[in-house]
């Protein structure tokens, strides 16, 4: 359970600071979305046993980039309005000593699509590992 409530609200946040990812109908559209995410990444221990896969970063990594990418692309054009993916950017954080500027114009919404399976899916091991310790 807590490594549900952990992966939603990190996809929340995600979604919130992330430029391109937006949820039309609400936040009760992120929450549902996020879950589903949740979903996979609980899971994910479970699909790579049966695989025979590696339970490691790598197969982890890996399995869950692809999985999150295929949720996201079911998400974008197939459930419409949950969650949408526009043009957005990396950077262009304002924050009270400095000013991070506009790293990489993410000009494609199918690029933010993967820029956010990657850094989610990424952000959700360490998240997962950091809790186990």
């Amino acid at each position: 359970m807590f490594r549900i409530v952990l992966n939603i609200m990190l996809f929340i946040t995600f979604m919130v600071i992330m430029p391109g990812i937006s949820s039309p109908k609400g936040p009760v559209a992120a929450i549902i979305a996020g879950f589903g995410f949740a979903l996979i990444m609980t899971l994910l221990a479970n699909i790579l046993n049966f695989f025979k896969f590696p339970d490691n970063f790598w197969g982890n990594f890996l399995i869950g980039t692809l999985l999150t990418l295929l949720y996201f692309v079911l998400l974008q054009f197939l459930i419409r309005g949950i969650i949408e993916f526009g043009a957005g950017y990396i950077g262009g954080s304002d924050f009270i000593i400095f000013t991070l500027p506009k790293l990489v114009t993410l000009a494609d919404p199918l690029f933010v699509l993967v820029f956010s399976a990657v850094a989610l899916v990424l952000c959700s091991i360490i998240l997962d590992k950091l809790s186990d310790s």
